[in-house]
């Protein structure tokens, strides 16, 4: 079949470039058959992986992707590729676009869209969970339109108080001021500390984020406060002395006072529930003697009444012999 009668044209390979369509590498492409329950933007990835990894050392990828891409599509898919002009995809990506207009429709886009403008961290989601959500987002979106700037601006608004606080400090109180890169690995840093001790998403941490911290973790953070409250009070007591008090990575520091606050917040909320538990042992001691009078005024009643009761026996007994 000659090149000026193929559904797609391809490019003209270099000289003496020769190009094999090898029946193992088309079994391992994936398919898809343009149902509504495919995902377009999973299929292109997996496509992709798969060319970049057996593509031939004198091939490029363009050539690669343009020849075997007709074999991973299927049942309606198949059908409409075989519907596009000559010309319409001489290269990768006006192929990719005329395949994600067809199977990612503008609805869908729209929706992703909104999603990534208004992504919110959600209650007791951490960091690392919101940051993973959000990069999902953009993978299944590819073709957003958002500026860089934009989409740093959409992350850090969603984010809960306390570790909008944390990205504060790590950025020197302006993530705009950065480039898009840094403030991704600003973001990637801190949510790959919040995976590792475990940091809540919630807007008032207490007594659950302290007890969701891996308790080794939390005992090495205790042992760093020991430490640096010693080196602290011997510059005090001993200035002759004066060491240097050791450092702590910025993440560490933040999860120490974070610790320590909630420390205090757990003692105040162990003391609140001391007070309510005697206070309600102190309300049901009095309910129980409060029962215990009605009962014993019952038993007086009770007694009283068979007295009564008995004593008009005998009168009634003496008053037959006389009839």
């Amino acid at each position: 079949m000659g090149q000026e009668t193929r559904v797609v044209q391809f490019p003209a390979l270099k000289e003496g470039v020769k190009f094999e369509l090898k029946a193992g590498v088309i079994r391992l492409l994936p398919k898809f058959s343009g149902t509504s329950k495919e995902d377009p933007i999973q299929h292109l990835d997996e496509f992709q992986e798969v060319c970049t990894l057996v593509k031939p050392h004198d091939i490029s990828d363009e050539h690669m992707m343009l020849r075997f891409f007709s074999f991973s599509l299927m049942e309606s898919a198949k059908d409409w590729y075989h519907t596009l002009s000559p010309s319409s995809g001489t290269t990768w990506m006006a192929l990719k676009k005329l395949f994600l207009d067809k199977y990612f429709p503008i609805i869908m886009r729209n929706q992703l869209r909104k999603q990534i403008c208004t992504i919110e961290q959600l209650a007791n989601e951490s960091l690392h969970e919101y940051y993973e959500r959000f990069k999902k987002l953009l993978k299944s979106c590819p073709y957003h339109g958002f500026p860089e700037h934009d989409l740093i601006l959409n992350l850090y608004e969603g984010l809960c108080e306390d570790d909008r606080r944390m990205v504060n400090s790590a950025c020197g109180g302006n993530i705009l001021k950065m480039t898009y890169e840094e403030a991704l690995n600003i973001f990637t840093t801190l949510a790959d500390d919040s995976r590792q001790y475990g940091g809540s998403g919630t807007k008032k941490r207490g007594i659950a984020f302290v007890s969701d911290i891996d308790k080794e973790d939390y005992e090495l953070l205790k042992e760093e406060v020991r430490r640096l409250k010693n080196a602290t009070q011997a510059q005090i007591f001993a200035p002759q002395l004066q060491a240097p008090i050791p450092s702590m990575p910025n993440h560490m520091e933040e999860n120490m006072k974070l610790l320590m606050q909630n420390n205090i917040n757990l003692n105040e909320s162990l003391a609140k529930l001391s007070q309510i538990i005697l206070d309600e042992r102190e309300a049901t001691k009095a309910r129980v003697q409060n029962l215990e009078r009605q009962i014993e005024q019952l038993s007086q009643a009770m007694a009283q009444e068979q007295t009564q009761i008995l004593g008009h026996h005998p009168s009634q007994a003496e008053k037959n012999p006389e009839k």
